[in-house]
């Protein structure tokens, strides 16, 4: 006969519960399940420390840039929507034209620290470019070691185009730190599935779109991700997508009702995706630059001659959201009609998004930083050999593809959106960001496989890195690599806040560059530096700029004018009544242009003349008649008292003495 036993049998090891634990216990666990320790932590401060000293030294070196209060382009268009946030004031009638969260933020720091204050947002976004930095090394932490999380956070630290951004008033600071935190939360959904979690996921995802909306098409390949890791369990992922869906569009809707309220039209987040889709793919698209061939280089004249031109093909007014239609149109006319020229510039974007250089948009990168920011010379790390090492950390991560998909197809779907439209360093930033994160996953591997003396797996990996090494050393034909662009529009800025010495400065350095590159001198920097000369009383120098100008283009504003008023000054009137001639044909109500005609005429004894082109400026400005008793006053100084008494006699005759 038996009977049972009066002890309890003891529970196994894996019968134990969490609660079961001793408190030591479960902060061991938590601590490994976390995969974060305290020593983590402190290199965590250290990276963010040390990206915040590297930005702020940056910041305060940009201080001398004209640029550092003087917005322009896209810096300028944030600039002046933020200040309306912050003064109360509607910036957009209608929908919005482009993404708002980063004028939101914006509008935030000029709420609180005023819109005249351009240090304020500069420090605070160095701030949120350290912290990217210190997730940058918790990411490679997490997912990879502790020493490829050091190295990515080093990396990411040093890199001299993250600091450039982060000290830019435009979007890549936000959208870097946006995307870690999405490329984080989402490796932890795959890992340990919550429906929190991927709540969490899509209002991050979210609220990147309501910065640059093209994160947007990561998610169908997200939702598939969710599906493969259930695959078995349908119900489970079908919930789970129905979250990161909920989670997405929460930040989105508030934007989507805003647009229709206004708008009377269905506007997602922002009607702009039309006309960038356009500037990257139309006959006269380069794939980099991103205005449209002939537009004014300022935001509201560049925004107000896109919607002129679609209206005028159109022949009447349109609503946002049919200008961008007519734009996607053109686009799609352009890759269906000429399907080879559209193949050979996806190809040569997909190239420059590879390229070493760092192609700029509103400002020359490398102008900017080898003039102001001295602190970049000391910078070691660039795309040209973390980029390889990216690619060669995508490879690697594919061993572990299911549960890294996140981090990999982030940067082939990201790419692909950029090059969709156009490429520049700006928009490739946020891959910039994984890459660097993969880039050091692949040191880390290298150097492990190296020291384990596998030599078959080290020169399949240094390959990988030699061949996209010379990928990536195309650089596009076309670009200004001796910065003239950039000295001639810093030279514009100086001379409109007066500091005309510098502004001389740098067109001649532009001038001098463009002719060892062979880059063309534009003609408004030969007619500036003709304005300065004569500034200066060097009336030869600035009768051979002014003459250069208009060799390149005959109707250079201004220049013609300042010309002809040079050679009348030197004596030579037969030449300078021509170049007056030619002007007044081109501008027939130009008061200025008649008036020194007729000056000219007067001069040269043509009192008749004189007298017609005189009262014609009259007639077009009463600022002309200055002009007039300049005139009579030079042919008095000049012995001339009967000519003056002529000339005024004959205006007297006229309507307008």
């Amino acid at each position: 006969m038996t009977g049972t036993s009066s002890q309890t049998a003891a529970p196994s090891p894996t019968q134990v519960t969490a609660a079961q634990r001793p408190p030591s216990a479960r902060t061991a666990a938590t601590r490994k399940l976390a995969g974060f320790d305290r020593f983590d932590a402190v290199l965590f401060a250290l990276i963010v420390l040390l990206a915040l000293v590297l930005r702020l030294i940056y910041v305060f070196q940009l201080r001398s840039s004209p640029y550092f209060a003087h917005h322009v382009m896209d810096p300028r268009y944030h600039h002046d929507w933020a200040q309306a946030i912050a003064e109360g004031r509607r910036f957009w009638n209608g929908p919005y034209f482009r993404a708002p969260l980063y004028p939101w933020f914006l509008g935030l720091v000029y709420r609180l620290f005023g819109p005249d204050n351009p240090l304020a947002p500069r420090i605070i976004q160095a701030a949120i470019g350290s912290l990217s930095c210190g997730v940058v090394f918790a990411l490679g932490r997490l997912m990879f070691s502790r020493t490829a999380g050091v190295l990515a956070g080093l990396m990411a630290t040093s890199y001299w185009v993250f600091l450039y951004y982060d000290a830019e008033l435009l979007i890549p600071v936000l959208i870097v730190l946006l995307d870690l935190v999405l490329l984080g939360l989402l490796w932890h959904a795959g890992r340990r599935p919550r429906w929190w979690l991927w709540l969490c996921c899509g209002l991050v995802m979210g609220l990147s779109a309501i910065a640059r909306p093209n994160i947007l098409l990561l998610a169908p390949p997200l939702v598939a991700w969710v599906f493969v890791l259930h695959r078995r369990q349908w119900k489970r992922a079908l919930g789970h997508s129905l979250c990161l869906f909920v989670g997405t569009m929460t930040p989105i809707v508030p934007v989507t009702i805003r647009n229709y309220v206004v708008g009377h039209e269905f506007i997602l987040i922002a009607s702009q995706g039309g006309v960038n889709f356009y500037i990257g793919n139309n006959p006269d698209s380069d794939g980099m630059s991103a205005v449209i061939k002939g537009d004014p280089p300022q935001w509201k004249p560049c925004f107000d001659a896109q919607i002129a031109r679609a209206e005028r093909a159109a022949g009447h007014a349109l609503s946002a959201g049919e200008v961008s239609d007519w734009y996607t149109r053109q686009a799609l006319r352009f890759l269906r009609r000429q399907p080879g020229q559209a193949a050979r510039l996806m190809l040569k974007k997909l190239r420059c998004f590879w390229s070493r250089w760092e192609v700029g948009n509103n400002q020359d990168l490398y102008f900017i930083t080898s003039h102001y920011t001295p602190i970049v010379a000391y910078l070691p790390v660039r795309f040209a050999w973390f980029a390889p090492l990216g690619v060669l950390g995508v490879v690697l991560s594919l061993r572990r593809a299911r549960e890294l998909f996140p981090v990999w197809a982030f940067v082939v779907v990201y790419m692909l959106s950029v090059v969709m439209f156009f490429v520049n360093a700006r928009y490739r930033v946020p891959v910039d960001a994984v890459l660097i994160l993969l880039a050091g996953h692949a040191l880390d591997w290298l150097a492990g496989t190296l020291r384990r003396r596998r030599w078959r797996s080290a020169i399949g990996g240094l390959t990988v890195v030699a061949v996209m090494g010379w990928v990536v050393s195309y650089v596009p034909p076309g670009l200004d690599r001796g910065q003239v662009q950039g000295l001639r529009a810093a030279a514009m800025l100086y001379w409109q806040q007066g500091d005309t010495t510098e502004a001389q400065r740098l067109l001649r350095e532009s001038v001098r560059r463009a002719e060892e590159t062979g880059w063309p001198v534009d003609p408004t920097t030969w007619s500036l530096l003709g304005s300065l000369s004569l500034k200066e009383g060097d009336l030869a120098e600035a009768r051979r700029c002014l003459e250069n100008a208009l060799r390149i283009d005959p109707a250079t504003p201004g220049a013609r004018n300042t010309l002809g008023a040079i050679l009348a000054t030197q004596g030579h009137l037969e030449q300078a009544i021509h170049q007056f001639e030619l002007l007044v044909q081109q501008e027939p109500t130009n008061a200025a242009a008649w008036a020194n005609l007729g000056s000219a005429w007067a001069r040269a004894g043509r009192i008749e003349r004189a007298a017609q082109a005189l009262r014609r400026a009259t007639r077009l400005s009463d600022e002309s008649r200055a002009v007039l008793r300049d005139t009579v006053r030079w042919l008095r100084a000049h012995g001339r008292a009967a000519d003056a008494k002529r000339l005024l006699q004959t205006l007297g005759n006229g309507k307008h003495p």
